[in-house]
């Protein structure tokens, strides 16, 4: 049960993680507006959403070996708690930029810290634990669009504090779940980080080969799908839907993998 529950709180924090991600392309319009910038300004603040996620993994597999998984999952939930307040708060494109740079660290962190420890948790059914894990990361995606056309009702600040509010929530009941947890012991010897990438090597290389161009190429249509829609007629709510439908069709692919 102990084990249930810290799953279902790092489904959660997952959640946001990936919302924080998200959320952003359904905002570049409102980011015009707001901060008086172009669109390739407005561009580079998703950007480095992503430029963040990426800045940290290298590391994070480092500290790996030298802390628990789960103490790296709790700190990237605090950062991304504290990082989208501060973006929510943003008062030029500078402060907005390095918001969205820290978020995206966050993100970051946790899917490397994250993915080993279910993998240790759920031994006998890492596949199944994974495909529903990534799953409530997909449905951040769909929920992007909506959860920002709500806020846009009062204020579009309110969709980086609802991530801000659920990761601090979040975040708090993984600690308390990973503290009541015996966590398994499979991996505490792994220190040969260097050793280990070099030995597998060719695993990485065709991994980075076969996925580094889709994911390049899928980053940029998503972040600018909603300007794009707009630019052809359509409505602020009507390109939003678009995206909804876009990342909703991706979720029965984590159940079926």
């Amino acid at each position: 049960m102990t084990r249930a529950r810290l799953f279902g709180s790092l489904c959660g924090l997952v959640f946001f993680l990936n919302l924080a991600r998200i959320v952003f392309a359904p905002l570049l319009d409102v980011f015009i507006v707001e901060f008086e910038i172009g669109a390739a300004t407005a561009g580079l603040v998703a950007t480095l959403v992503w430029v963040g996620s990426a800045s940290l993994r290298l590391p994070t597999g480092w500290l790996l070996t030298k802390f628990p998984r789960h103490r790296l999952v709790v700190a990237s939930g605090l950062l991304l708690a504290a990082a989208s307040a501060a973006t929510a708060t943003a008062a030029t494109p500078r402060q907005l930029m390095v918001g969205a740079f820290a978020m995206g660290t966050a993100s970051g962190v946790y899917f490397v810290a994250a993915n080993p420890l279910l993998s240790e948790l759920y031994p006998e059914g890492v596949g199944h634990v994974l495909g529903i894990h990534g799953a409530a990361t997909q449905l951040a995606a769909v929920v992007a669009a909506p959860l920002v056309t709500t806020a846009l009702l009062v204020d579009w600040r309110l969709s980086l504090w609802a991530v801000a509010v659920g990761a601090a929530i979040t975040t708090a009941y993984t600690w308390i779940a990973a503290r009541r947890t015996e966590m398994p012991r499979a991996g505490r010897a792994d220190r040969a980080f260097l050793a280990g990438a070099l030995a597998e090597r060719r695993v990485i290389l065709t991994a980075l080969a076969l996925t580094g161009g889709a994911v390049f190429v899928w980053q940029g249509i998503f972040n600018f799908y909603d300007l794009y829609m707009q630019s052809k007629g359509l409505s602020k709510g009507a390109s939003g839907a678009m995206l909804t439908v876009v990342f909703a069709s991706g979720v029965p692919a984590f159940y079926v993998g």
